[in-house]
Parts: C-alpha cells; sequence; structure tokens
C-alpha cells in the first residue's frame, strides 16, 4: 500500500468536513489518519490524531475506536521510554477491543499482538514476545470472511516468530519456523519484512539482501525516498552489503543515510521554528492586548481621579460662594 498517497485522500476528506455527518465515517477516518501517521513517524501529527480520535470515541461511546488511540497511545509512550506506562496502556486496550462488536476485532487484535511482541523483543522479555505471538497466530485463525487467506497471513506471524527465536538464541526452534514461513503461500517484500532479523543473525545475506532491494523499490515508487522508514532499511542494507564484501555499496548507503538524516533534521528545524514563530506571534499578540488594556485601564483611572478632583473643586467653590453671599448680605 502507498501509504504516503493514502495519507493525502486522507488528509483531504478531512479537510472538506464531510465525514462529520457520519459518526461512524468520521471514527474510522480518524483512526486511518492516526495509523497512516504513525506508520510514516509523523510524530507531531500522530499526537493530534490519537488525541482527535479518543474524544471522539469517548464522546459516542465507541469502545474499539477508543481501543485504537489508546493502543497507539501506549505503542508511542513506550517508544519514548515510559515502557511500563506503555505496556500497560495497550494491554488495557486489547482488553478493551475484545468487549467490542467490532467487525474487524480479530484483525486489530493481530496488529496488536504483533506490536507488543516487537516491544517485548526490543526489552529483551522473550518469553512474553513468543507468547504474543500465539495469540497473534490464534487471532489470525479467527478470521473469517470470502477473501480472507490465513495461510499467507500466517506468512508474517511466521516470519516474525523466527527473528524472535533467532534473537532468543532458540536456534533449532526458529529453523523450524523459518521453514514453516516458507511453506506458507503469497507472500511479499512488505508481508516478509519481519523475516530480516532472522536471515542476517544465520547468515543467509543473499536472500536478505534480495529482500531488501525489493522492499528499497517499493518505497522509492512511493516516492518515500526522505524518512525514517528508508533509514531503517537503509542501515540494515549497508550490514547486509558489508556482509556480502560489497564495500563500496555499503559506503554509498552509510552516506545516503547521512543525506536523509541531515534532511529529516532540516524538516525538523524547520516545523520546530514554524511552531515557535506561530508561538512568539500568539505571544505578541496577547501582549499587544495586554498594552491596549493596560492603556485603557490607566486612562480610566486617570478619568476617574479628574473627575473626582473636579467634583471636589465645584463643591469647594460652590460652597466659598455661598459662603461669600451670606457675607455680604
Amino acid at each position: 500500500m502507498d501509504y504516503t498517497k493514502a495519507l493525502q485522500l486522507y488528509q483531504s476528506v478531512y479537510r472538506s468536513g464531510e465525514a462529520k455527518s457520519e459518526p461512524e465515517i468520521y471514527l474510522a477516518l480518524l483512526a486511518r489518519l492516526m495509523q497512516t501517521h504513525d506508520i510514516l513517524y509523523n510524530e507531531d501529527e500522530l499526537v493530534t490524531y490519537i488525541y482527535e480520535l479518543r474524544q471522539e470515541a469517548q464522546r459516542r461511546k465507541n469502545d474499539a475506536y477508543l481501543a485504537m488511540a489508546d493502543f497507539t497511545l501506549g505503542k508511542r509512550k513506550h517508544y519514548h521510554r515510559k515502557k511500563e506506562e506503555g505496556l500497560e496502556l495497550c494491554i488495557k486496550a486489547i482488553d478493551t477491543m475484545k468487549g467490542s462488536d467490532y467487525f474487524r476485532k480479530d484483525n486489530e487484535l493481530c496488529n496488536y499482538y504483533a506490536s507488543l511482541l516487537q516491544m517485548y523483543m526490543d526489552d529483551g522479555r522473550y518469553d512474553d514476545a513468543l507468547r504474543m505471538s500465539l495469540l497473534q497466530e490464534e487471532a489470525v485463525l479467527r478470521i473469517k470472511g470470502v477473501n480472507v487467506n490465513n495461510k499467507e497471513t500466517l506468512r508474517y506471524v511466521y516470519a516474525l516468530r523466527a527473528s524472535l527465536l533467532a534473537k532468543a538464541g532458540r536456534t533449532e526452534e526458529a529453523n523450524l519456523t523459518y521453514d514453516n514461513w516458507k511453506k506458507q503461500p503469497g507472500g511479499n517484500c512488505i508481508v516478509d519484512k519481519p523475516i530480516l532479523d532472522y536471515l542476517i543473525i544465520y547468515k543467509h545475506y543473499q536472500e536478505a539482501h534480495d529482500l531488501i532491494h525489493a522492499y528499497h523499490d517499493i518505497l522509492k515508487n512511493q516516492k518515500d525516498n526522505y524518512s525514517y522508514r528508508m533509514i531503517t532499511l537503509l542501515t540494515t542494507a549497508a550490514q547486509v552489503e558489508g556482509a556480502l564484501g560489497n564495500i563500496d555499496e555499503a559506503n554509498k548507503h552509510c552516506q545516503e543515510i547521512k543525506t536523509i538524516a541531515d534532511s529529516l533534521h532540516i524538516g525538523k528545524s524547520n516545523s520546530l521554528m514554524e511552531t515557535s514563530w506561530n508561538l512568539i506571534q500568539t505571544k505578541e499578540d496577547v501582549v499587544k492586548k495586554n498594552i491596549i488594556l493596560n492603556a485603557l485601564g490607566i486612562i480610566l483611572i486617570i478619568g476617574m481621579v479628574m473627575g473626582a478632583m473636579i467634583l471636589y473643586y465645584t463643591r469647594r467653590l460652590r460652597h466659598s460662594n455661598a459662603a461669600l453671599f451670606k457675607a455680604l448680605n
């Protein structure tokens, strides 16, 4: 799927405001926007749509979409090193999703278990990660539908599990899972990408090389040349090229990574500068309003003082005139 084009379409519909009149469509739109920004690592926009989806789901009392917002928020917290808080929120979101009547409940649960597997694996909690893999497989087998091919989806499950077992050092189980992965029909470089860790750990470098190049072509066709997804892929590509002895290619990828990182830094700096400028403008507007209000207040106070003085001297003059008139009489 071309997530960049999909995002443009979702944003166009969102800006039109037409979806707001249909609660279910609007919730689905917010969820797609949130999930696409998550995949593309657009942090600032992601937080905005998490918040908006959460507010809308609470207002509509829709547990499924509330679970989607909470799970994504939990992932971001874990990524930003609030690990236990993030995991707790993700597990709570899974329980919420399980209790919902959402028609794609098991599809969502498959994704949640895969994400939790990755989080546990990154934390070195391999037993917990394997438990998520087994739950993911159960959810896949529950998915029903005319166009559903569970065996193709299982290919993704086994790709993740093989890499997990390889990282855990459980070589025999990892190899068996790798064999099961190869037996599953279908598959493409996007579905198969999680197998890369297994291939690199057990030095299947040529297979890893072919998979990386296929995925690289997809990102280029989507014009996703300057992104965190591309940096991650090129980092792996440089490692594999180096292992194959292609030093020039490895160096080329390292240079590409530097170029993209610089570009992302500039983009982020520009974004932060724009945000800062807007804040400065807002503060300046507030200061100007405060100056005007203060000036009006001072003028009002001066007016009141002068009015009091005029009243005082007017009364005093009247009193003096009355005394003089009495004396003359």
